[in-house]
């Protein structure tokens, strides 16, 4: 998997990285990539998926970035609940 998800405990909603670089065993779909952030879609314990987002400058998200992806997590989690299981 690239990024870091693999690396942290799925316990937490929201991980950011201000410089990926900084981790020793990071995986990076892009060479550019120097920051990125990941908020996992839950429903409760479960994970549904993950929104991540990458940037080529160092530091690049905010606060506001992360509180605007964990409420589009939410919002996609909600929809998916209210799909019938296959």
């Amino acid at each position: 998997m690239p990024g870091s998800l693999h690396s942290y405990e799925l316990q937490r909603r929201v991980e950011e990285l201000d410089d990926v670089s900084s981790l020793e065993n990071y995986l990076s779909c892009y060479m550019e990539t120097k920051s990125e952030i990941v908020v996992l879609i839950r429903d409760e314990d479960r994970i549904l998926g993950q929104i991540e987002v990458d940037s080529r400058a160092l530091a690049r998200f905010s606060v506001e970035d992360e509180r605007l992806l964990d409420e589009l997590a939410g919002l996609i989690a909600g929809r998916w609940a209210e799909r019938p299981q296959p």
